[in-house]
């Protein structure tokens, strides 16, 4: 399961939950808020279906 920001260690239920009180609604007004998603960007993918769908557990989903 993908549950986080690993290169910041930070989990997506606190990226949702900045999300809600900041009322950010894209990828990029959220990171203006906290940091995550800038190193190896893998987590990006999963954050977008977090905004999307709320889930902040995914199965792993492999891009090439």
């Amino acid at each position: 399961m993908v549950t986080q920001c690993v290169c910041y260690d930070v989990q997506f239920a606190d990226l949702k939950r900045v999300m809600a009180e900041t009322g950010a609604s894209t990828v990029e007004e959220l990171q203006k808020h906290i940091e995550f998603g800038e190193n190896c960007q893998l987590c990006l993918q999963y954050v977008q279906k977090m905004m999307e769908t709320g889930q902040t557990e995914f199965d792993v989903e492999w891009t090439g």
